[in-house]
């Protein structure tokens, strides 16, 4: 290489390393603020909740214990023993042994007065696609009261981008008021030292100790019961929100799950349930014995579909009169799964060697007048595919091919899909007033698949 291109490529060399450093220079690199998702990418986050307990290890522990979670959350007492440990990943909730100067002073990485009234015993934080605010339960005894920390909480939710609003507080009021703010901001969780409260419809796995509250269409977790439970672990993708109960040990022994697609309050909307999730199904292996009837003039490769409405024999499986006395009786979710998924199976079936179906069965009772109903849903846990019939007739199909299926016939191979809404407000003519039969069919794609699960919800709306 002569000297005058070895000083030319130097020359050059240099040149896109002062453009590179440049550039570099003029980007303002973010130093506070949230990560850029894309719209493809999900978002998730974990978090703990620590509960006070006779036999409970001190917060160091806790957090040495559980090192896959950075941020904790429980109530003030849970510090008072914790004398030198760094508490910047707690977040403390204002109890009955708290006083606010003391907790001004303890937990000085607090956000200071965003109420402009509470100090540090009031605030909010924002952790990924959640925001958590921490209440004064003392502060929420009437409604009078209660009004600052009220208005502060509307405008902390109203000028929210996040997906999850979750509430933490000593001790919730007992008062409807409350709850109607709670209904109206579309608050998704609020948790005390011994409950953890949810809106009914959210819900699709409960814990054992799951009871209605006191309120209408919220539901609650009482830990007070079980001292067993040391920790929560909140775990959070999309729209999906499971809440682990870890016991002394560490040991996970119990669980809940949301699904924030299910949100269904609306002060001008009325939802009725017809079927829940977790409902009792009869079911049957898919086997030749179970009878499907071919109508008359039905085009088994479904290109030329029955246009006209048509009656099935009684001793066909989806008829209203069938006999199934026989079938066995389960709680949904059913299946068997190889994979980990949002979701607890209450049935296990076994896999199938002669067929790759399952039929299920569940009447349900309506009162009023169908034609009334303004929006119907299914909302649909299922893999690898299914149909479903409303008093005999066809009114949702996924992952299966059109036309005849029988307890042979392969699905499509298909992801796990977690109460999937599917709109079927156009088969609301096929509902009857009095007694209604939903039945399923559901398919494995593969023979030897490892993956099985069905569970549905079946719901209406109606404009008030």
């Amino acid at each position: 290489m002569s000297v005058q291109n070895k000083y030319k490529l130097s020359f050059s060399i240099t040149f896109v390393v002062i453009v590179l450093l440049s550039s570099f220079w003029m980007t303002s690199i973010p130093s506070s603020g949230f990560l850029n998702f894309e719209e493809n990418q999900s978002i998730q986050f974990e978090f703990g909740y620590i509960r006070p307990s006779n036999e409970s290890k001190n917060l160091e522990e806790i957090f040495e214990s559980i090192k896959d979670v950075t941020y904790f959350a429980g109530a003030d007492r849970l510090s008072n023993n914790d004398n030198g440990t760094n508490l910047s990943n707690f977040y403390p909730f204002f109890d009955d042994l708290s006083t606010e100067l003391s907790f001004n002073e303890k937990y000085t990485y607090l956000p200071y007065d965003m109420t402009g009234k509470y100090g540090r015993s009031v605030y909010a934080i924002d952790y990924a696609n959640a925001k958590m605010l921490f209440l004064r339960g003392d502060e929420l005894i009437s409604q009078n009261a209660a009004s600052y920390q009220i208005e502060w909480l509307k405008s902390m939710i109203e000028t929210s981008d996040q997906l999850y609003h979750i509430i933490f507080i000593n001790e919730v009021p007992q008062s409807p008021w409350f709850w109607d703010v709670m209904d109206e901001l579309q608050i998704n969780l609020v948790i005390t030292e011994n409950e953890l409260y949810s809106p009914s419809s959210l819900v699709v796995q409960e814990p054992s100790d799951w009871a209605s509250a006191f309120v209408d269409h919220w539901d609650v977790w009482n830990f007070s019961s079980n001292s067993n439970i040391q920790t929560l672990l909140f775990d959070a993708v999309d729209v999906e929100l499971t809440v682990t109960a870890l016991d002394l040990s560490g040991e996970a022994f119990d669980q809940m799950s949301q699904n924030l697609s299910l949100f269904q309050y609306d002060e001008f909307v009325q939802t009725n349930t017809m079927i829940p999730i977790q409902s009792l199904w009869r079911y049957h292996q898919g086997s030749d014995q179970i009878r499907s009837t071919i109508p008359e003039g039905y085009d088994i490769t479904g290109e030329n579909p029955i246009t006209e409405r048509y009656q099935i024999p009684s001793d066909d499986w989806r008829s209203q009169d069938y006999d199934d006395s026989n079938w066995n009786v389960g709680k949904g979710p059913f299946g068997h799964m190889n994979q980990k998924i949002p979701l607890s199976i209450n049935q296990k079936l076994p896999k199938l060697n002669d067929s790759v179906t399952y039929y299920f069965r569940k009447t349900f009772d309506l009162l009023e007048d169908p034609l009334q109903i303004d929006h119907l849903f299914l909302y649909m846990t299922f893999e690898d595919g299914y149909v479903v019939y409303l008093n005999g007739e066809e009114i949702s199909r996924d992952g299966m091919k059109v036309g005849l299926t029988t307890h042979n016939t392969l699905a499509q191979p298909n992801e796990t899909y977690i109460y999937e809404e599917k709109e079927i407000t156009n088969h609301r003519d096929k509902l009857v007033v009095g007694k209604n039969t939903l039945t399923v069919e559901v398919h494995r794609s593969h023979p030897k698949s490892s993956n099985f699960i069905f569970d549905l919800s079946l719901i209406y709306e109606k404009n008030k």
